[in-house]
Formats: structure tokens, C-alpha cells, sequence
């Protein structure tokens, strides 16, 4: 009975984290929420003019239809929103690329380096002919590959 407790909290413990990944930059280990907090919000208007208060990436990477995104602001006594938002044009490339950016609002004047990190659902991004979409994340080197 006691073999069968610990066996089963191995197989807990893989599926919990067998999805993290470790960053490179800064070594965090991400894991993902299961969940997208948020949808992208497809709009070239919001793309070029929504918000765009300073904030900078630290990591992004892509778990099912989820893109988890961390970046780090300067704040602390106020509220801030962020939210995800792609042009609707694609890129000629094969697979298509999507352009896509954080429009992050800070209505706060502290100034303590802080770590936030947000989901968004990717889906309303996939292409009718094609089973993968590159992201291009303005503020981040990597370009995303979202499979679906």
C-alpha cells in the first residue's frame, strides 16, 4: 500500500512538472497554468495604438493553446493590465507568422522592479490551411512556434 502512495505521487509529480521548462536567460523554471487567463485580441488598431506603458520581457513560451509571457515593470502601488494584441495580416512565410505584442498599462508612480506574468489563448491566431503559426513577440528575440 505504501509503494502504491509513493507511486502515485511520482506520477503527480511528473505530470505537474514534466511540462516545465527552464529559461535561459535568468534560469526560472516555468511552468504552465493549465489555463489562459486571457484572449489575444486580433486588431490592428490596438496593435499599433494600445497601450504601451514601458515593461520589459523576460521569457514567453507557448504550452497547448496558452502563451504564457513574463516581464518584468517598474511599480508597485497601483494597478496594471495587460493584454495581448496581433495585427491581422500574416507574414509571407511559410508557416505564416503572426505579429504580435504585450499592450501593458501601469497607472502606478512606484518605481520597485517587478515580475508579472500573464496567459493568453492563442486560438483565435490559427491559420484555416496550416497546423502552425509563427509568433513574432515585439521585445523578444525568439520567434514562437504554436502548434495546433
Amino acid at each position: 500500500m505504501k509503494v502504491l502512495k509513493i507511486l502515485t505521487a511520482v506520477l503527480i509529480f511528473s505530470t505537474l512538472f514534466g511540462a516545465c521548462e527552464q529559461s535561459e536567460g535568468d534560469g526560472l523554471i516555468l511552468c504552465p497554468t493549465g489555463t489562459c487567463e486571457d484572449h489575444v485580441q486580433v486588431s490592428d488598431d490596438l496593435y499599433e495604438d494600445g497601450p504601451d506603458d514601458e515593461h520589459m520581457i523576460s521569457n514567453a513560451f507557448i504550452f497547448d493553446d496558452c502563451l504564457d509571457v513574463t516581464f518584468r515593470y517598474g511599480g508597485g502601488c497601483g494597478e496594471v493590465e495587460a493584454h495581448l494584441f496581433a495585427s491581422t495580416g500574416e507574414g509571407e512565410s511559410l508557416p505564416p507568422t503572426r505579429f504580435i505584442r504585450v499592450g501593458f498599462q501601469d497607472d502606478d508612480d512606484c518605481e520597485a522592479l517587478l515580475v508579472y506574468t500573464k496567459t493568453f489563448d492563442l486560438t483565435p491566431l490559427r491559420s484555416g490551411a496550416h497546423s502552425t503559426v509563427l509568433l513574432q513577440l515585439e521585445g523578444y528575440e525568439e520567434v514562437l512556434e504554436y502548434n495546433y
